[in-house]
Formats: structure tokens, C-alpha cells, sequence
């Protein structure tokens, strides 16, 4: 599959979904150039401007985005049921910018993670994707098997479907690849993480913090920054909040909290690395990123997230990570868990 492509034109598009479609395809993209193939990046919005920043000397192409609107009252899997047509016309759209696209492009290879619309009938499309069988609501596990058939037609104009987890135990998405039969186009490649390359940096100067690891869609995302600094202000114990947001260029460091806007790269891996433990949300991208880290962890799961919450679920019952709900969060809690032996 991968370590097969040699010397092609290749289209990499994540999704825009907060940073994490864009940093598991960074692992991809480095195989790919060893490889010496030709990659173009095509994303929207802080996906495309994470990856630019990344490989600043690849060529990217803006594909326009789902314009997903993100409820505030944590309701996501009935946000997205109820825009379901909305990302049908989306996805009609993307399928003709890529037919436009291929006419001047040419590409050997289309890449897409988690855009249903990028693919082109003529060259060899792949489709990356950890959650074939989506999580739902308790009330409708019913209907879990359907959901999972109807998601599978989402994917069939892909030659193949690549699912960054492994084929063996220690499974990282658990149900959400494991749960139902796969269909034959579907191969594990293993975990993707941005980390695979990288080892702790000597004489880090940073020492005896807890990392705060923010990302993810709004207004969520903002909401868990000032739940978590409000309650981190009043405690014996240092921070480093790592905010995700590469644009922002405020300064707001404070006697214990030291921010840092972004982070790429071997600083990012670290500021983690190095940390006590690390409160972050139990998105699949950044449990990909854990794996290699071996940290304990306070996951937070984005509110009405069924996957985020299902994931945080499944990885704490393997040991190192507690979970707390949003509306519920204890800092103490989490600092005193860390403190642990």
C-alpha cells in the first residue's frame, strides 16, 4: 500500500475538522517524500495553514470546506443527522472542484482523509478513516449496524479504504473499526502519528508542569480553555497550555500558566514528552499521538461527541487515563492523579 508508491502525483486532502485529520496525514506525507513522489496538499482553514506551516515547501490547494455548524449545547450526532442533505451538497461540490482540478493536475494518486468527495474515478482513490462504524446515542444502538451500511456507501467510489490503527490487539479505535465486518478494500497501515520520527530532546529546560493539550471544533474548544484556566489559576501546580491556535498572537502567560499559541514538531513532542500528564481531549487523532508517548492522561471528551466520549471510555480501562466530563471538570482531581506514584 504505502511503502509501495513510488515516484507518483500525489493529492493529499485532510478534512478541516480541527487539526487532527491534517496532523495524522504528516507521518504519511514524510513516507511519501522519502519515497519520492511529488505531494500537493489540499485542506481548508487551520488544517491547510497547520500542514503549510509544516511543509512549507510543498505546494497546497484550498479546497472549500462542509461549512459544519457546531452546536453549543454539545448535541453532535443530532447536529450532524440534522445536516446530513447540507454535506450531501457539499460533497457533490468537492467531486466537481477535484474533476476541475484533475483536468489541470493530472495527479497519479488522490489521498483523501475523511473527504467524501475527493476521489476521481480515473486514478487510484484512498480513503482514510478510523471510525467505519460510527458511535451513536444509547436509544439508537438499534440502529448502529444500518448507520454503519449507509457510512460504508459514503466510501464506495474509493478504491481503497485505509484505517490508521492496528490490524492486531492493541486495537487504538476499538469498536469503531472492529465492531462489523470490514468490506475487502479496507487494510489496517498501523497507527499514524505525527511523533513516530521524533525522541526526547537533552536538557529540556522545562520541568515539573502538566500539559494542556487544546483542540478540536468551536466554540467547544474555547469553552474547555476557560474552564481549565479558571480552575488552573488557583492551583500549587504549573501548566503549559498549548492552544492550537496559530494565528492568535496574544500574549497571556500568568505566575503558573505558560501559553504557547502552537507548537510543531519536535517542541510539541517535547512540551509532551516532558510533561507530568497531559489533559487533552479523546479525539482519535490525538490518542494516535499518546501511543508513542506513554503519558498519563485526563481526557476530557468534547460534549454529545459519542465517539470522543466512547474513546475516552475504552482507553481508561486500559490503565493510564482517567476521564471527566466537561460541565463536571476538577483540575485538583486531575493534578492529584498525576501526583500519583
Amino acid at each position: 500500500m504505502l511503502k509501495d508508491i513510488f515516484g507518483r502525483k500525489i493529492l493529499v486532502a485532510p478534512l478541516n475538522w480541527g487539526l487532527g485529520h491534517a496532523t495524522r496525514c504528516i507521518p504519511l506525507i514524510e513516507q511519501l517524500l522519502v519515497q519520492n513522489n511529488e505531494v500537493v496538499i489540499g485542506s481548508d482553514g487551520e488544517a491547510l495553514k497547520y500542514l503549510q506551516h509544516s511543509f512549507p515547501d510543498l505546494r497546497t490547494i484550498t479546497i472549500p470546506g462542509y461549512d459544519f455548524e457546531y452546536p453549543r449545547n454539545g448535541k453532535m450526532f443530532f447536529a450532524v443527522l440534522t445536516q446530513v442533505s447540507k454535506v450531501k451538497t457539499k460533497i457533490k461540490e468537492e467531486q466537481a472542484f477535484v474533476r476541475d482540478l484533475m483536468k489541470r493536475e493530472r495527479f497519479d494518486i488522490i489521498i483523501s482523509d475523511h473527504r467524501y468527495g475527493v476521489h476521481c474515478s480515473d486514478v487510484r482513490s484512498v480513503f482514510i478513516c478510523h471510525q467505519l462504524a460510527l458511535m451513536v446515542p444509547t436509544l439508537m444502538q438499534f440502529m448502529r449496524k444500518r448507520i454503519y451500511d449507509y457510512h460504508l456507501s459514503f466510501m464506495e467510489p474509493f478504491d481503497e479504504i485505509w484505517i490508521p490503527d492496528n490490524a492486531k490487539p492493541p486495537y487504538l479505535s476499538g469498536g469503531l473499526a472492529h465492531d462489523f465486518p470490514l468490506p475487502k478494500k479496507a487494510h489496517f497501515i498501523g497507527a499514524l502519528t505525527r511523533f513516530s520520527s521524533f525522541s526526547p530532546s537533552p536538557n529540556y529546560g522545562k520541568q515539573h508542569y502538566i500539559a494542556v493539550l487544546l483542540s478540536g471544533l468551536e466554540p467547544q474548544r474555547s469553552l474547555l480553555e476557560e474552564k481549565i484556566v479558571e480552575q488552573a489559576a488557583a492551583l500549587d501546580a504549573q501548566f503549559v497550555v498549548i492552544r492550537g491556535k496559530p494565528d492568535d498572537k496574544s500574549k497571556l502567560n500568568t505566575i503558573n500558566i505558560q501559553y504557547e499559541q502552537c507548537l510543531y514538531g519536535q517542541e510539541l513532542f517535547d512540551a509532551l514528552y516532558y510533561a507530568d500528564g497531559i489533559i487533552c481531549r479523546s479525539g482519535y487523532s490525538t490518542i494516535l499521538d499518546l501511543s508513542v508517548l506513554h503519558k498519563k492522561t485526563a481526557f476530557i471528551p468534547t460534549p454529545g461527541q459519542t465517539e470522543q466520549e466512547y474513546l475516552a471510555s475504552y482507553h481508561a480501562k486500559m490503565g493510564k487515563s482517567i476521564v471527566q466530563e466537561q460541565h463536571q471538570l476538577d483540575v485538583e482531581k486531575i493534578v492529584a492523579f498525576f501526583n500519583k506514584s
